[in-house]
């Protein structure tokens, strides 16, 4: 494995080289379960469809347009050395893989993407500011390790209102919601939630040639690796063929 310098900010790993390439985008919470599975879910997938790995490091930048022209950039100069690139990329990164698939025309995985971002940041606001009337006013009494949890969360809200675009219409631009549909993407949720379904209706509206894979799981810690892996391959391989 070796780190290779590509553009301003991004690195890429490589294994041994293979006829195909899977462009991994980093998870944004590496403390959740399912963050820190899917890394290797990328690997096993990778030895079943036979594709290198490039794992792109965002250097800690939140909602960044260049991430998605590193993707894009990338993408375009693997190309030539590759017979068919996929992009896959959880959360933040899921939605990265999605703008990505919009502008290259490229196979993408999407798993649990942020899909709304100002709909994500009013909820998370809303809930860390019940959390937070609880506590000092109401006096309610939170174990430390809770805390410790939301604060860190509270600092990542922060980050990422601070980073947003302005005005803030230019939302749009960095959000995998579009008024034209795109093709070749697979999204996948492992579990099933509000946000969940938030995020159902919102690809019947606006991906139409999106494939939407939602498990029969409630919570994702219960998920089993093939339970992903498979759907995924069976995608690849039929969308290899087109």
């Amino acid at each position: 494995m070796r780190y290779v310098k590509f553009g301003d900010f991004a690195y890429y790993r490589t294994f041994r080289m293979r006829s195909n390439a899977i462009i991994y985008f980093h998870p944004s919470h590496p403390s959740r379960f399912l963050a820190r599975k899917i890394p290797r879910i990328v690997r096993m997938l990778a030895g079943k469809v036979d594709a290198t790995v490039y794992s792109i490091d965002w250097s800690g930048r939140l909602f960044d347009t260049r991430h998605v022209d590193t993707v894009v950039s990338l993408t375009r100069a693997l190309k030539s050395r590759h017979k068919n690139v996929y992009v896959v990329g959880y959360s933040y990164g899921g939605s990265v893989a999605l703008l990505s698939s919009s502008k290259e025309k490229v196979v993408s995985v999407a798993i649990a993407p942020i899909m709304d971002l100002k709909r994500f940041l009013f909820y998370s606001s809303f809930i860390l500011g019940i959390y937070g009337v609880s506590k000092s006013i109401l006096g309610v009494r939170v174990p430390r390790y809770i805390d410790h949890n939301v604060r860190k969360w509270a600092k990542f809200i922060e980050s990422a209102v601070l980073l947003l675009p302005r005005p803030i219409s230019k939302l749009k631009a960095m959000s995998p919601i579009f008024h034209s549909p795109i093709s070749n993407v697979l999204v996948v949720h492992p579990a099933r939630d509000f946000a969940f379904e938030y995020e159902r209706r919102s690809y019947t509206e606006k991906y139409k040639n999106a494939e939407l894979l939602i498990s029969n799981s409630d919570h994702e810690s219960v998920i089993k690796d093939r339970d992903i892996i498979d759907p995924i391959c069976k995608f690849l391989r039929k969308s290899k063929s087109k």
